[in-house]
């Protein structure tokens, strides 16, 4: 975590100053410093510095107190948004961290005073620090740890609007990192046991918050057929764990949020090959996303009473493995024939949504998973997918990913697509058969979970490309993104 602290004048005893520069002014630093200007002037004749979108340069002055100094180009006033002054925190970071230098201070955010909310200014510089220093090196030496900035001095004079959101977007950037720890971190530690504990820790630091779990004997006894029958070939026992903040306790409204939690997914006896099952430690994404977004809540103070589902298990290759052909009975009492063993997130969530919706009686239910190997085909790594029948939610949604930069992108539910996982000997089945289950998978497996949502308001983010990168972007690094975290946030936000 970095230590940030708001300063009315640029603080001297950092090691990096990061600066700003917009297209309106690009001779803004001639009368406050000629030397820097030149150094500006010049890299921008030697073409080093493009005064394109996210340009930046990198430079050291004589007699500064500064080790470097980064100027982040800003564009077009008329053109500014929340993800320029991220970028361009990042490109401070970036320099430093590079460089193993220790501190930043910037006016980046002075200079982009009233282009926004200065609430939203803040919390978008506050969560970009926090997920610009992150590192996955938990498993690394000690001589192999990767460098931390530790601190961060902000220039601004203006409302104090900005320093609360600077306070909410810190703990939104924490919770995000939280997310990608549990995503990175390998199945051999990250297994139901350990997300039970990650969300009893959540409670135990916040009075607002209680934990039940479920545990096989439970599920058994409800006859949630989906999880039990994924979890059976796997060595460990499966959960179903409710975390509950309760931030409105006299209102009745119940916000659900339901992640998929497949600590590890070989497909099942329909065993994913090499090249697809490396990485599927990655498989409980979902539920990462719904840990980290209760533990930024509980910290918020959200106004709103928001409650955790999170069906966890793997999905692992035994004797006693589910199978192609079998058919199992849910929770809502539909039956299902598997298809495709490797199609078993939606069997989980299908539980988890039916309990969300007849046992919490949540009036809205939203469910994230790495679902879907089609949704990454649709929109690749720049948007998770989102699916659902209630206009106002997915607006809400889609307003709150392009804000946060977190973003969906509405795939339609034709009616069409509707009777697409419906089945002659089974209610239902796991995997449609319209293309071989290959045309609009990401959509019919948006069909299949909203058969298990009867009254409550639903949608259904894929969060299968955005939530494990191959290479770095910005702040949103390679490996585990915490995707889902930050587009939650910004949807509660308005709830404070």
């Amino acid at each position: 975590m970095v230590n940030i602290n708001v300063v009315k004048d640029l603080d001297t005893k950092k090691d990096v100053l990061l600066l700003g520069i917009f297209s309106e002014n690009v001779d803004f630093y001639k009368s406050i410093n000629p030397e820097l200007h030149s150094k500006l002037e010049e890299a921008i004749k030697r073409k080093s510095f493009s005064l394109k979108k996210d340009a930046y340069h990198s430079f050291s002055l004589n007699n500064s107190v500064y080790e470097k100094i980064v100027v982040s180009y800003l564009g077009s006033k008329k053109e500014f948004d929340l993800e320029r002054i991220r970028r361009a925190i990042y490109n401070g970071i970036k320099v430093a961290k590079q460089n193993k230098l220790k501190g930043l201070t910037c006016n980046v955010s002075e200079l982009c005073k009233g282009l926004t909310s200065d609430y939203y200014l803040g919390v978008a510089i506050g969560e970009t620090i926090e997920l610009s220093d992150y590192d996955f090196d938990n498993h690394l030496s000690k001589e192999k740890k990767k460098a931390k900035i530790g601190f961060a001095s902000i220039l601004w004079t203006g409302s104090k609007d900005f320093l609360k959101g600077l306070k909410d977007g810190k703990i939104i950037g924490e919770s995000t990192c939280l997310t990608r720890d549990l995503v990175n971190e390998p199945a051999n530690i990250v297994n139901p046991e350990y997300l039970e504990n990650v969300c009893k820790n959540i409670a135990k630091n916040n009075k607002n918050v209680k934990l039940r779990v479920l545990n096989k004997a439970d599920l058994i006894k409800k006859k949630m057929g989906g999880i039990l029958a994924v979890s059976n070939g796997g060595g460990v026992s499966p959960k179903l764990i409710i975390i509950e903040y309760m931030g409105n306790p006299k209102n009745k409204d119940k916000f659900a949020l339901v992640g998929k939690g497949i600590t590890f997914d070989s497909g099942g006896l329909n065993i994913k090959p090499s090249g697809y099952i490396e990485d599927m430690k990655i498989d409980m994404g979902g539920a990462g996303a719904v840990i980290g977004t209760l533990n930024a809540v509980s910290q918020l103070g959200v106004k709103q009473n928001i409650i955790g589902v999170i069906p966890t298990c793997e999905n692992m290759v035994s004797g006693s493995s589910y199978r192609p052909g079998d058919i199992i009975k849910m929770y809502n009492g539909m039956s299902v024939e598997i298809k495709n063993t490797d199609a078993e997130g939606r069997l989980i969530l299908a539980d988890a949504l039916t309990f969300a919706d007849t046992d919490l009686k949540a009036n809205t239910i939203v469910d994230l998973a790495t679902l879907t190997g089609a949704c990454m085909v649709a929109l690749g790594y720049e948007a998770s997918g989102l699916i659902g029948k209630n206009k106002e939610l997915n607006t809400s949604l889609l307003n709150a990913g392009f804000l946060s930069y977190d973003r969906v992108w509405e795939l339609p539910l034709f009616d069409e697509f509707m009777s697409q996982m419906d089945n002659d000997i089974s209610d239902l089945k796991n995997l449609s058969s319209v293309g071989n289950g290959r045309m609009g998978g990401a959509i019919t497996a948006g069909v299949f979970l909203s058969k298990f949502v009867k009254d409550a308001k639903w949608a259904h983010i894929d969060i299968a490309g955005p939530a494990f990168m191959e290479k770095n972007r910005f702040y949103v690094p390679k490996y585990a993104t915490g995707a889902g975290v930050r587009i939650l946030c910004y949807l509660f936000l308005n709830k404070k």
